[in-house]
């Protein structure tokens, strides 16, 4: 029994050295590049306007820093939706708001090529373009009675 026990131990060696020296890790090459310099990080300065800016239909100019000259490499979000970039410079974008309506919205700056994004440090504003009539609903409708001079 004690030979079985040693033979089985040779042969789980002979494996084991076998599989160790046999097989090759044929990994791809790495994707990291240490001579890749990033852009810098963007900054925001400030919003204007400052007290806010109506959801959706809103045009909104923000200052800061490091941005691109290039339109399609600067993304603005507001809570995680996109707004649209309508001129762009070094320290200045022209941005379109998103149809977020948000009294605490989170505005974010990404540009291609910068590894973190920036995010403003105040809560922006952005409120509704529109407001609901209360008194139409499903029962009730809208109703209108045009009238001249003469009645």
């Amino acid at each position: 029994m004690q030979e079985i026990t040693g033979m089985t131990k040779k042969i789980i060696q002979l494996i084991t050295l076998f599989t160790m020296f046999a097989c090759q890790n044929d990994y791809p090459p790495s994707v990291w590049n240490p001579e890749y310099s990033s852009r810098p990080i963007p900054v925001i300065n400030n919003i204007e306007p400052v007290e806010g800016s109506f959801a959706g239909v809103g045009v909104v100019t923000i200052h800061g820093e490091h941005f691109s000259w290039n339109l399609e490499d600067n993304r603005v979000y507001f809570n995680g939706i996109p707004g649209t970039t309508l001129s762009a410079s070094e320290n200045v974008l022209t941005v379109q708001t998103s149809t977020v309506v948000d009294d605490s919205a989170l505005v974010k700056v990404y540009v291609t090529g910068a590894i973190v994004h920036g995010i403003y440090d105040k809560p922006y504003k952005l409120s509704k373009a529109a407001v609901e009539y209360e008194a139409i609903n499903n029962f009730v409708d809208p109703l209108a009675l045009a009238c001249d001079k003469d009645d």
